[in-house]
């Protein structure tokens, strides 16, 4: 088992302000199996799987789902990744700097023909 601590020095531009922030890193791989770079990799691999995790509860509130049995949660989440990869094709077929999924999915949930049109829409061409 191993270790690290991680401590993050950020300089705020506008406001002047220097803050630190500490990290607790802990594997059950002894160092020779996974060195301070490999760590650092492992860390951030978990981190991005983290963000998508995070979109999908925040989003969708995928934790307060309570379907749990047979392949129900396993269909909702590939439904839920297949809407927000649609929602960010469609927005940088747009041009959209910025996800508008979260306000996509409040009006999908008023207008459901919004969610259908967004799944039976052409993804490659211009319309």
């Amino acid at each position: 088992m191993q270790a690290a601590v991680i401590i993050r020095t950020t300089h705020h531009l506008k406001s002047v302000r220097v803050t630190e922030d500490v990290e607790l890193v802990l594997s059950s791989r002894p160092h020779a199996q996974l060195d301070a770079a490999q760590l650092q990799i492992a860390r951030r691999g978990h981190w991005g799987i983290e963000s998508v995790h995070y979109v999908r509860d925040v989003t969708f509130g995928e934790d307060a789902c309570t379907v749990r049995t047979g392949h129900g949660p396993q269909n909702l989440a590939a439904l839920r990744n297949l809407v927000i990869g649609l929602c960010a094709l469609d927005g940088a077929r747009q041009h959209k700097a910025t996800s508008y999924l979260p306000r996509f999915r409040c009006a999908a949930r008023n207008h459901r023909h919004l969610a259908i049109d967004l799944v039976s829409r052409p993804l490659l061409n211009n319309t």
